[in-house]
């Protein structure tokens, strides 16, 4: 944040939180500890409490953390700086600084696109293998990280973009950072060779294309669903369904139908314990609605009427 372009970003943040009569928050503290007095929590930590003084100092009235072992630290760095240091100003920025906030000074390096490829790769793996949030290189990191890095990378490729180290960035140098990082992560992972294959093809398509797509979420989430809608996976909901008294009659379902047969089978196993009866009854109707069952209705009444838990002793 010490550089000019940040620095103006957040004076004009702040500056415009308090003429709004909102507080400023700072950015999110995405370190994550690894341990209590080992050096690199240390380190962590350290600079955790420099980045949210030098934030108490520009105005900012709070942060926030994504690990709750930097709460503390955030918190005494807050409290450290006296409010009356604060600025409390609300006089019109200067334009010179307004234009600091549309100037990005430097290029870009070839380890910040490697970086970017790296991380976005490691994500996606372990996005389709059911993390939401992944620690990569003691950093908490989700979705949103791996939208900022394939844009970066698409623009930088577009634009064909001169590195500092005075290479351009071309879609040739981009696919083979990609190989060696693909074959870096297959050593790293071995038993995770289709998740790498899928997080490939999902940012290869992200970066490659000549528009990028609003969201690679909605790519990822199409990837997922093209692998798991299989035959196999099929007959076993169809007899999960025929088990719970309703006969199929949908010959060729289609991949909405998929995704909610799944969703009612884990929601009905907790329904008939009495655990969530109201969501299960839910997901029965919603299937009912999508696809073209032929239901039990004596059956689907008996098993959703209310049952008494009596104690025998």
């Amino acid at each position: 944040m010490s550089t000019r372009f940040l620095r103006a970003y957040t004076e004009v943040l702040v500056h415009t939180c308090r003429r709004r009569e909102a507080q400023a928050i700072g950015g999110p503290v995405a370190e994550v500890p690894s341990g209590l007095h080992d050096d690199p929590s240390t380190r962590a930590q350290k600079r955790v409490s420099r980045d949210k003084a030098r934030e108490a100092r520009e105005g900012f009235g709070g942060a926030w953390v994504l690990h709750p072992a930097l709460v503390p630290v955030a918190r005494a760095a807050f409290s450290e700086v006296a409010r009356a240091v604060r600025p409390t100003t609300t006089a019109p920025i200067p334009q010179m600084r307004m234009t600091d906030t549309t100037s990005l000074a430097g290029n870009p390096t070839l380890s910040g696109l490697r970086r970017n490829i790296r991380v976005s790769l490691r994500y996606l793996t372990a996005w389709f293998g059911g993390q939401a949030a992944v620690v990569i290189d003691g950093h908490v990191e989700d979705i949103g990280t791996v939208e900022l890095a394939r844009l970066q990378i698409w623009r930088w490729s577009h634009h064909e973009v001169l590195l500092a180290e005075r290479l351009t960035v071309s879609q040739r140098l981009v696919d083979r950072l990609m190989i060696e990082e693909i074959a870096m992560l297959r050593r790293r992972l071995p038993g995770a060779q289709a998740r790498v294959e899928m997080a490939e093809q999902v940012l290869s398509e992200a970066i490659g294309a000549g528009e990028p797509p609003a969201f690679l979420s909605n790519m990822a989430y199409a990837a997922l669903v093209r692998d798991r809608a299989d035959p196999v996976a099929d007959q076993s909901a169809a007899q999960s369904e025929r088990s719970r008294g309703g006969t199929v009659r949908c010959s060729a379902p289609s991949q909405t139908t998929r995704c909610l047969v799944r969703i009612g089978k884990p929601l009905a196993a907790l329904g008939r314990c009495g655990v969530l009866r109201p969501f299960w009854i839910a997901s029965r109707l919603t299937t009912l609605a999508t696809c073209p069952y032929r239901t039990n209705v004596r059956r689907f009444r008996r098993a959703s009427r209310p049952r008494l838990a009596i104690d025998p002793h």
